[in-house]
């Protein structure tokens, strides 16, 4: 993880994720898959978080690239950051809410793992949250588009996605964007 001044291309700080030992699979990996995003603290200063599927999601100091904290916590996808919290769902899979200047947890709410959880089968796919109309939307690869309470982690609902949607939903205008594992590109008011 790199901070780079884009007018001359100089490089400011670089930030290490570093994942527990013993990763295997995806998990070995030790490479950012959950793209950055940018928080603020409560002066207004930058807070820069990332994390990797290896279990190493951390915090950043923008202005330093100082640590703030890490947590062993695997995500795949952006996690969503508002002016106090960062929503992340995590390869567990959970969906939580974490305190982005400490990392503590909030709240956390288990997600599906598998579409047949008996067998073990056609594992689930989640997508990052997206806060929109006062809920917290993730998109599984299942199908179906799920709402939360951002305060509390309640479920609220779900909507079906035919065709999965596990690339995560974007909202503008009123209007929520889901673009379906099949292609598709569906909108929800």
């Amino acid at each position: 993880l790199q901070l780079i001044r884009t007018a001359r291309g100089l490089r400011l700080w670089t930030g290490v994720l570093i994942s527990p030992a013993g990763s295997e699979g995806l998990a070995a990996f030790p490479d950012v898959t959950s793209a950055p995003v940018v928080a603020r603290a409560s002066n207004g200063a930058p807070i820069v978080a990332a994390g990797n599927a290896g279990g190493a999601y951390a915090a950043f100091e923008g202005a330093s690239g100082r640590r703030l904290w890490q947590r062993e916590l695997g995500s795949l996808a952006p996690a969503w950051a508002d002016d106090t919290s960062l929503y992340l769902a995590t390869t567990e899979p959970r969906l939580m809410r974490l305190d982005v200047m400490t990392g503590e947890t909030l709240w956390s709410a288990t997600l599906d793992g598998y579409e047949d959880p008996e067998d073990r089968e056609d594992p689930i796919t989640w997508s990052g949250p997206v806060l929109a109309g006062g809920r917290l939307l993730v998109g599984a690869s299942d199908g179906r588009l799920v709402a939360f309470d951002p305060q509390t982690g309640a479920t609220l609902g779900e909507t079906e996605a035919p065709g999965g949607a596990s690339a995560g939903a974007a909202a503008a205008g009123g209007t929520i964007f889901v673009l379906t594992d099949a292609g598709d590109l569906l909108a929800f008011r």
